[in-house]
This record gives structure tokens, sequence and C-alpha cells, in this order.
């Protein structure tokens, strides 16, 4: 009982968490696919910082830091500020990490933090145009790995000693005392590094990964930049490219209120939105009126709390579903299911071995954070859709899925190992997945879907179909005008 009590108290009064952020993944889940989460050209942090293989771009990183030392402040400037940020940045790794607290770790955290602004004052020159070299895209990948982080809050002293020298210094002493940076105002200056991080993963990745161009993904994630509110800043890196991909409302709410915004954002109003119901089935002539959407009846009332599972692509193909690239997406969870057209508008992924690393890895990080994993439920809302090549296929054909992994079969089998064993509430799907199934479970659609798949799939088909009614027209026409000569 006192060996309980005794470890129950060292745990509750150790300050590690407080600002435990960055975290060790089960060896599990790194042994499943260890290109994903270990970093293949430069280690950032303790983690990984001994690791042989990496050890070869180590000069390279200290000529990166070199180069920064050359721009500004001395390096003395730079040491001083992460001595006083040393004992809140070991709260922000893991006790059985057991970093050696000496004067290592601190100038380990300054030269991957110097390491890493230089990258980002690198991309102030950036054009939407310049060419990614292959070292600086494999960079930019490793910088976003669950355990190849550093917290971002040494990133924004660090940048404040650039900007300003020696008074610097003065002032990250004074957040280093108010143990935080939401209770030191430095808005002008960690937004500036802030749109330095956003060029710098809009050019590296975001272009690449997303089917947005520069200008709308930079001009959307500057907004939310601008308007940040302290105690919602990003932890690291890695959280930093979560906070450009979810939704915009749930960047400054509590779960609770991020889920009712997305409830209601999707949710949109039946008062006046009529659609075809199973109910037309009830003759011949009301399921030809059906399928041609001449009867509109309310669709029984569903349960919007009951998470419904996503039928995939080609089998909601089968209901009239169709599918098509959503142009005005902001977010990868700006997906809208129009149930008047039957249209179901999704962002499109770049699908490539770069974006399984972003995935992977923003999926395992939501595992360990205080909030709805937004990025897991895209995840898990596209392996529902993808159970196969053929309905890759349909997704790419319309434009959802823009792949470069060759085989259809590689972005199924992706998909369908992202989610695999992650727990996670769904909430802001919700309201277009039971939208989906009400559709689906309407049988007019799918007599509509066989109708145009049967008789409407080609033009030839549709050409011999027309033909055939206007031969039967003609053919009833020349009948009646047989039985009127007949009777004068």
């Amino acid at each position: 009982m006192e060996l309980i009590e005794q470890k129950l108290d060292e745990v509750l009064s150790s300050p590690t968490s407080m600002d435990y952020n960055i975290y060790r993944l089960p060896k599990s889940l790194v042994d499943e696919k260890p290109e994903a989460y270990v970093p293949h050209i430069v280690s950032i942090g303790p983690f990984h910082h001994k690791q042989q293989h990496l050890q070869h771009t180590e000069t390279r990183k200290i000529l990166y830091f070199h180069r920064f030392m050359n721009r500004t402040a001395s390096l003395l400037h730079y040491v001083q500020v992460v001595e006083d940020l040393e004992e809140r940045l070991y709260q922000c790794y893991p006790t059985d990490l057991k970093i050696e607290r000496d004067s290592s770790f601190v100038m380990m955290m300054v030269v991957d933090g110097c390491f890493i602004l230089d990258l980002l004052l690198q991309s102030k020159n950036y054009h939407k145009t310049t060419p990614i070299l292959k070292w600086d895209y494999q960079v930019s990948q490793d910088l976003i790995l669950v355990e190849n982080q550093i917290p971002i809050f040494v990133l924004e002293e660090l940048y404040r000693v650039f900007i300003n020298g020696a008074r610097g210094v003065r002032e990250a002493t004074a957040t280093a005392a108010a143990a935080t940076t939401a209770d030191h105002d430095d808005h002008p200056i960690t937004t500036q590094l802030y749109d330095l991080m956003l060029k710098y993963f809009v050019h590296h990745l975001l272009t690449t990964f997303l089917g947005m161009d520069y200008d709308t993904i930079y001009n959307s994630s500057r907004d939310r930049i601008e308007n940040l509110k302290p105690e919602y800043r990003p932890k690291h890196l890695l959280d930093f490219l979560r906070f450009i991909l979810i939704p915009n409302f749930a960047i400054q709410r509590s779960p609770a209120a991020a889920a009712a915004a997305a409830n209601e954002s999707n949710n949109n109003s039946k008062k006046n939105k009529k659609i075809p119901s199973a109910t037309c089935a009830s003759s011949s002539s009301s399921r030809l009126l059906c399928l041609l959407g001449g009867m509109v009846v309310d669709p029984p009332k569903k349960d919007n709390n009951v998470v419904v599972h996503i039928r995939c692509a080609t089998k909601l193909k089968t209901a009239s579903v169709k599918f098509e690239k959503n142009k005005k997406a902001t977010s990868l969870l700006d997906i809208i299911f129009d149930e008047n057209n039957g249209v179901l508008k999704i962002p499109t992924t770049k699908i490539h071995e770069g974006s399984e690393i972003i995935l992977r890895n923003l999926v395992a990080y939501e595992q360990y954070i205080d909030d709805y994993s937004y990025i897991s439920e895209y995840a898990s809302f596209m392996n529902g859709l993808i159970d196969s090549r053929e309905d890759v296929e349909l997704l790419q054909d319309n434009g959802v899925i823009v792949t470069m992994l060759g085989d259809p079969s590689e972005v199924a089998q992706l998909f369908n190992n992202l989610v695999k064993d992650v727990m996670f509430h769904v909430h802001y799907t919700l309201p277009v997945r039971g939208k989906l199934e009400e559709y689906y479970n309407i049988r007019c659609h799918k007599w509509r879907a066989s109708l145009m798949g049967n008789y409407f799939n080609t033009p030839w088909a549709s050409i011999s179909v027309v033909a055939a009614i206007m031969l039967l027209v003609l053919t009833f026409t020349q009948t009646i005008y047989t039985i009127l000569s007949y009777h004068p």
C-alpha cells in the first residue's frame, strides 16, 4: 500500500505532465512500417540523435547552423536562451527517454533549432514555382515525424533573438519566467515565424499532397495565423501541419463546440429539400416517376448520433451516387454530400510515398492529444470508400484521388492500413455518413443507376434505346390510326 501511495505521489508531483507533448511511438507500430516513422536524413531532438544512419548528415546540419550564425547574434545569446528553457524542455519528453541533463542537450537544441530556422528563412525567397530538391523534400518529411520534434517555443525564442538580438535574450528570459509563451505578448514575432513555417510546408509538402494550388493553401491558412490566440498555438512542427489541415472552426474551440459547429455546417436543413423516397415504389407508374425524379417525399428520420459505416465507392455508385472533387475545399475534411443531386464532393488528395508518411504520423499523433481526431476521421472516411482497386479507379476518374503509386491496389492498401487498431470518435463526418446511408437505402436510386448502367452506358446504347422508344411510339400511333379508319 505504501509503495502504491509513494508511486502515486511521484507521478502527481512530477512536472513532466505539464507540457508533455512529444511522444514515443509503440515499438509494434514503428516495426510495422519503420520507413514511415524513423527519420531518413536528419534527426531533430533527442529520440534519434545518436542513430548511426543519421550521423553522416550531422556535418551538413552544422553547416546550416554556421550559416544561420553568420546572419545574426552571437552563439552565446542563443545558448543563454535555451539554458533558460532547459527545465521546461525536459518536461516535453517522456521520462523513459533518459535524457542526459548536461550541456550537450542544450547544444543539441540550439543546433537543431537554428538548423530549422535556417531552412525556414530560406523559404522567404521561395516562389510557388521554385523547384524542390530531393534532399530538401526528404528533410521536410523528417521534420513532421512524431518522434523527430522539438517544442515550438524553442523556435519562437530563438527566432526572437534572431530578430531582436540581445534584447531578444531579455524577452526570452521573461518568457521563460512566465513558464509559457502564452503569457508573453509577442504576437508579431510569432506571426512572422508561423508565416515562414507555412510557406515552407506549403511549398515542400502540401502542394504535393493536396489538390489545391499554392495560393489557395497559403491564403486560407494565413488568415488562421493572423487570428490565432496564444493559448491555441501549435506545440511543434507536426502539430503545426495538423493545424493547417483540420477544419478552420476547430482551431480555437473546445472539442464540444467544434463538434456542434461540424454538425451545423454539414447538416443542411431538410425543410425545403425533399428527395425521392422508397415509398415511390407502389406501382409501375410511380416507379417510373421515381426514376425520373418526379416524386418527392421526405425520407425517414434517422438518428444522426449513430455512427454509420461508409459503403465503398463502387457500391454507392449502384445507388446513383456521383463523386466530384471539392474545388472550394480548404481542409481535408471539407466533405459535402448534396442529397438532392446525389453528389459526394471530397477534397482532392495526391497519393505518393510521402502522403503515407504525412497521414501515418498525423494519425499516430492524434492518438495522444486531447482533441478530436480530425485526420484519423478523414482517413477512416476514405478507408470506408476504398475497398478495392475498382474503388480507387472510380475516385481517380472523378478527380478525388490523384495517385502516383502506379498500382491502384497500393492506394487501397494504404488507406485500409491507416486506421487499423486506431481508436477515435467520429464527429465531423456523422451527418454526411447518415445522408449517404439514407440515400443508398432508397430503392429508386438503385433502379435509376441500373437503368443508366444497362441502357445508357454508351452513346450507341442510348441511341438504340431512343430508337426503340420512337419505333414503339410510331407503331402505337399507326395502330390507333388503323383502328380509327375502320370506325369513321
